[in-house]
Parts: structure tokens; C-alpha cells; sequence
């Protein structure tokens, strides 16, 4: 819909909103010789230059933090002259509320976490900016008492760069010997609503 929009808007002389809610710019391959190094060079540098062509071509753009605006407008510096508006992300609370004991209690004995467990939810895309590395850092340090777990949710992965990271994070859990303290929930059904229903502690995504 949104490339759509742009190509149409000098017919119908419409304006046109983006809603930036972190950069779809992939990482570029670092290694002639990696897994994928051609797709994943031709990726970076196409969608690199639509982001170019639609956000030259946007009148307002919408984001959800004052931080997002300024990543934004570093990243891309000719957007210095563009409207650029903070909306905060709004919570459904008729969805988003804490459930009975027994519900968790079942959720937790289905994916095995003991009962009297800390459980830490990520629920996001595997990528770098989301800051799964340094939560999974973070669970060497915890106090072994309070039973930590780890339970990353994600959705299915879809591309190499996906899957280069997943590798990456599952190394560093191997090197950190906490395997058994992180359970990873990939392309579950209502994969957010399955941990959140599980968790004490949700941690916030994104490092913008």
C-alpha cells in the first residue's frame, strides 16, 4: 500500500504518511566469502535506495520515541526539512493484562519451567538493534537462586541475515553454557500472548 501511494501520489496530488518504527536497512555482508554474500550485498543495497526514493518522497512521517525521530534523522540527514511526529505506542489493556495463577501455572509446566521460576519474555524479530545479544549476557550475571529463564520469541525466520544472527546468538548461548535456561519460541501460534502469559518480566524491544 505505501509503495502503491508513492507512485501514484504525482496522478492524484495526495500526501503521503510513513510510520517509522525502526530502520528496515539490512546489515551488509562483512566477508566475500560468507553464507549468502551476493544476496545478502543485492538486499542491503535495494532496499537501501527504496528507503531512499519513499522517504524522499513522504510528507509526514510518523515515530513512536523523540530517541526514533533522532536515529531517524541521523541516519537519513536529508529529512532535516520533513515533518516529523512523536505518537507513543498505545496498549490495549483488554488484551495486555496480567492472567489468573492457574493460567500461568499451565503455560509454565507445558514449555517446563518450574513453578517458582523468574522468567524473562523477549518478544521480537531477530536482529541485532533488538538487544537479544546483550540479554542473553545479561542471564550469565542473574543470581542462580532465582531460577532464571529466558524464553526469546520471534517470529519465523525469513532471511539470511535472520538466519546468520540466530547462528550467532545460539554460539554465544553455547559459550555462556546457559542452554538450559533459554527457550526459544519460533513461529508459535499468538507466540506474544503464549510468553506474556508465562512471564514476570517482559523486556521492551529495540535500541534505536
Amino acid at each position: 500500500a505505501g509503495v502503491a501511494a508513492v507512485l501514484l501520489k504525482p496522478f492524484l496530488g495526495h500526501r503521503t504518511a510513513w510510520h517509522y518504527h525502526g530502520t528496515r536497512i539490512p546489515l551488509p555482508p562483512q566477508k566475500r566469502n560468507e553464507a549468502h554474500f551476493l544476496t545478502r550485498l543485492v538486499r542491503y543495497k535495494l532496499v537501501e535506495i527504496l528507503h531512499f526514493i519513499f522517504l524522499s518522497q513522504t510528507d509526514i512521517i510518523f515515530v513512536t520515541t523523540s530517541e526514533s525521530k533522532q536515529q531517524l534523522m541521523t541516519e537519513f540527514t536529508f529529512l532535516a526539512h520533513k515533518e516529523i511526529v512523536v505518537v507513543p505506542n498505545g496498549v490495549n489493556h483488554d488484551m495486555f493484562k496480567p492472567v489468573s495463577s492457574r493460567v500461568k501455572k499451565i503455560l509454565r509446566v507445558k514449555y517446563a519451567l518450574p513453578p517458582k521460576s523468574l522468567v524473562i519474555l523477549s518478544s521480537a524479530r531477530l536482529e541485532p538493534k533488538k538487544g537479544i545479544k546483550s540479554l542473553i549476557k545479561v542471564m550469565e550475571y542473574l543470581p542462580k537462586s532465582l531460577h532464571p529463564y529466558l524464553l526469546i520469541a520471534h517470529p519465523r525466520l525469513m532471511t539470511p541475515d535472520e538466519l546468520v544472527y540466530k547462528k550467532q546468538l545460539l554460539k554465544l548461548v553455547k559459550k555462556k553454557d546457559l542452554s538450559q535456561y533459554i527457550i526459544w519460541l519460533e513461529a508459535t501460534k499468538n507466540i506474544f500472548f503464549v510468553g506474556l502469559k508465562c512471564q514476570d518480566i517482559f523486556k521492551g524491544v529495540a535500541t534505536n
